[in-house]
């Protein structure tokens, strides 16, 4: 789901099943390290993983990530739906801890896309097109390039201040500091266009501080 480009399962299976170097005991020793950290929040997402070589048809890292919903995320939101704006998750993160933000944040199950690849953010975006007369996608990694693309309106979130690669930064029509800056735009958007217009918010799910703390192995 990190990727910017198609990759396969059949390539990453293999991989998966002919690596003999990574070990059960190197993605626990980086989920107890993070649970640790995190235990204490009120709310939290973790997850777990490995990072592939394709070149070297291995695993290079296991690797878990945690964090807390931004400040003032759940108030973006909402002020959001306030304003008649409908807003969707779309993420590689399974459905069931999306789902768990969601609640959260205010957001409907209904509006959740887990497991989503870029191209299928992409497409996801492509469908809220279909439906609304306007959309406007907020993301901040690689993953969210296609779906950038497709929106009426691109906005990169630079929150967590980690660097942005040109490809990104050059997708994004707007880059911003902190997610509640996204009210002001919506509602500069939305002067143009007229109130009979419904309009939507997709979230690559970045209204999360996802990379808060992260701990990796080799």
């Amino acid at each position: 789901a990190c990727s910017s480009g198609v990759v396969t399962i059949d390539e990453i299976s293999k991989i998966l099943h002919t690596d003999t170097r990574a070990k059960v005991s190197d993605l626990q020793i980086c989920i107890r390290n993070v649970w640790n950290f995190c235990k204490s929040l009120q709310v939290v997402a973790m997850n777990s993983g490995v990072i592939v070589n394709k070149n070297t048809g291995a695993i290079e890292f296991t690797i878990t990530s945690g964090g807390k919903p931004f400040s003032n995320a759940k108030d973006t939101i909402q002020k959001l739906h306030v304003m008649g704006i409908a807003t969707y998750i779309a993420s590689g993160d399974r459905t069931d801890k999306l789902l768990k933000m969601a609640d959260y944040l205010g957001i409907p199950h209904e509006n959740v896309h887990g497991i989503s690849t870029p191209p299928v953010k992409a497409q996801i975006v492509r469908d809220l097109k279909s439906e609304y007369g306007r959309v406007i996608m907020v993301g901040d990694g690689v993953n969210d390039i296609a779906a950038m693309k497709e929106a009426d309106l691109a906005i990169l979130s630079e929150q967590q201040f980690c660097w942005k690669p040109k490809m990104l930064t050059d997708a994004a029509d707007i880059i911003i500091r902190d997610v509640i800056e996204v009210i002001d735009i919506v509602s500069g958007d939305l002067s143009g266009y007229s109130s009979r217009d419904q309009n939507s918010c997709a979230d690559g799910g970045k209204c999360r501080e996802k990379s808060r703390e992260t701990d990796s192995k080799r």
